[in-house]
């Protein structure tokens, strides 16, 4: 089940309509193939990666942004501004489902950090890079070790 969180000024993050933050734990668990929030516990998984961004089907919001727990994805202000500027810059940087796409995710970020959020992107980028070392996946430590890279030459 899934429920209205938040709705996003258009003036402040520079949209033509709101964009609404939805919490729904069950959509995103089955989106990453994840059977429960055991394992997210188990792995010690940092539920706000699983913040995804979707084209909406009411008229009245320009994209849903999905998040897994909304109160922990408010607990960090950094945090949570620069996954919404990096989860809004897939409107111009769109990644199809179980695609995967780094210059698009680099992109993105590159989108939170013009917005003045280069440290809440440099604490994602940590987290993402602690996950992937903790379920030991190759993939998602080459994606965190590729955006950080590129944050890191963007910020020279």
């Amino acid at each position: 089940m899934h429920c209205l969180c938040e709705v996003l000024d258009p003036a402040k993050y520079a949209l033509e309509k709101p964009v609404a933050i939805l919490e729904d734990k069950e959509a995103l668990l089955s989106l990453f193939g994840i059977p429960s929030d055991f394992w997210l516990n188990m792995f010690q998984f940092d539920n706000r990666l699983l913040t995804v961004c979707f084209e909406s089907n009411d008229l009245d919001y320009l994209r849903i942004i999905v998040v897994y727990d909304y109160p922990y994805f408010c607990s960090d202000k950094e945090i949570k501004e620069a996954i919404i500027f990096h989860e809004l810059g897939h409107i111009l940087h769109p990644v199809l489902e179980k695609e995967i796409n780094h210059q698009a995710e680099i992109s993105c970020d590159q989108n939170a950090v013009i917005h003045g959020h280069e440290n809440g992107v440099k604490k994602v980028l940590a987290m993402l890079s602690r996950t992937a070392r903790t379920i030991n996946s190759p993939l998602l430590l080459e994606a965190a070790e590729l955006r950080t890279k590129a944050l890191n030459t963007e910020a020279c």
